[in-house]
């Protein structure tokens, strides 16, 4: 089997998108839902819970992007840094700047209701998407995962500066560490180790070298991916550190199986191209703004498809005013500084 494609990176993205709209609208029974109960268990909130494993698949891709992306290159810190913040809090500034003003001015979600105390600094640390290394959520709590980023992309020169052994060893040490709560380290408490292991998928070309061959090796996989969804809600406080396991185990099905339908690539692949932009304003619409109307249907398949829908519209909507007001080209100007 082949290495992972930008197509299929795409398709991953598209796929842990979906599983992030699910896990934000239904890891709670918030009584706004219709869910189907058996022995106790709610299995749209049991599902909702599951789809935290998107947050791993990100994580994943993330590593393993970079990875290749720099093979056969000299990675400089400084450039690195320059080049992926920009990237990073230009669009993360976009969202910003068309989502905030409209929850101070219109739903009263005031900085003062928000950040409590300390609002300049507060808002400053959340501005740099820095809020969760600093122990409060932010304007926007989905934007927690800001922080795990940045870290995990300030770690990411050292790490693969150092190359393999390294990467076993803090591999190793960010097992122990999802272990315990060390609160300078809680944005990559439970995905350093996630980080890691794209990495060294990438490096190593795990994914090549794992080849399904059979349809009974297949249908294991498939069985062994299955199994460790159930096992990953029945284990508590260790829930979070077995979505690694389960990212890697829906990986490596997916790069021996890989979507054999084009209209079904395509739409996985179009959604995964507007992950980062949904990933940063969908709790505004589904949340913060408009709650009741989009759990009004209570069905949960239906409330699922209106907020994608909804999202995917806005998320175009976004792109098309980046093309007017030039952002690719600003983008580029301020990558190409420190060339």
């Amino acid at each position: 089997m082949r290495e992972l494609t930008k197509i299929d990176t795409n398709v991953l993205k598209g796929i842990a998108l979906l599983l992030l709209l699910c896990h934000h609208l239904f890891y709670k029974e918030n009584g706004l839902y219709d869910d189907l109960f058996i022995a106790g268990h709610g299995l749209v909130n049991e599902w909702g819970k599951v789809c935290k494993v998107c947050v791993a698949i990100f994580v994943f891709l993330s590593g393993y992007g970079l990875v290749k992306s720099s093979q056969g290159k000299e990675v400089k810190a400084v450039t690195f840094y320059w080049n992926r913040m920009t990237k990073l809090l230009l669009n993360y500034w976009v969202i910003w700047l068309l989502f905030v003003p409209i929850g101070v001015f219109f739903f009263g979600r005031t900085f003062e209701l928000v950040y409590v105390n300390h609002i300049p600094i507060r808002f400053l640390l959340d501005l740099g998407g820095l809020a969760y290394m600093f122990g409060f959520y932010g304007y926007n709590a989905t934007w927690w995962f800001m922080s795990c980023i940045i870290m995990l992309y300030l770690l990411y020169p050292l790490l693969w500066y150092r190359g393999g052994l390294t990467l076993l060893i803090v591999l190793a040490m960010s097992i122990i560490i999802s272990l315990f709560h060390l609160p300078f380290l809680t944005p990559i408490r439970y995905y350093l180790m996630t980080f890691i292991v794209g990495m060294i998928f990438a490096s190593t070309n795990l994914l090549s070298r794992i080849n399904l061959t059979s349809s009974t090796q297949r249908g294991a996989i498939f069985l062994l991916f299955v199994v460790c969804v159930f096992v990953r809600n029945a284990l508590g406080r260790f829930s979070m550190q077995f979505d690694t396991i389960i990212c890697i185990v829906g990986i490596i099905l997916y790069s021996n199986i890989r979507i054999k339908n084009k209209l079904c690539q395509n739409s996985l692949e179009f959604i995964g191209r507007h992950s980062m932009n949904i990933f940063l304003f969908h709790t505004f619409i589904y949340s913060y703004y408009f709650r009741e109307q989009i759990y009004a249907p209570r069905n949960p398949i239906l409330i699922f498809l209106l907020l994608l829908g909804i999202c995917l519209i806005v998320s175009v909507l976004i792109e098309k005013i980046k093309v007017l007001f030039h952002f690719q080209q600003l983008e580029s100007y301020l990558r190409n500084l420190k060339k």
